[in-house]
């Protein structure tokens, strides 16, 4: 999940991800990431269950 994590990044933000790292025990329906970019640091949660992929961008309001 951390590759598709940076893939998230790279699309959406145009951000190299440094280092990301899963912070458990946080949601039972999203993974929870930490994510360090040059920049700025991220969490980012995204759904464990496959072919989830338009929660992310009904939720991407929250970039801008």
């Amino acid at each position: 999940m951390k590759k598709i994590v940076a893939e998230i990044f790279q699309a959406k933000l145009k951000e190299t991800t440094l280092a990301i790292s899963e912070i458990k025990g946080y949601g039972t329906v999203n993974s929870v990431f930490d994510v360090a970019c040059r920049d700025e640091s991220y969490v980012i949660r995204l759904n464990k269950e496959e072919g989830k992929g338009l929660e992310f961008i009904k939720e991407e309001w929250c970039n801008n």
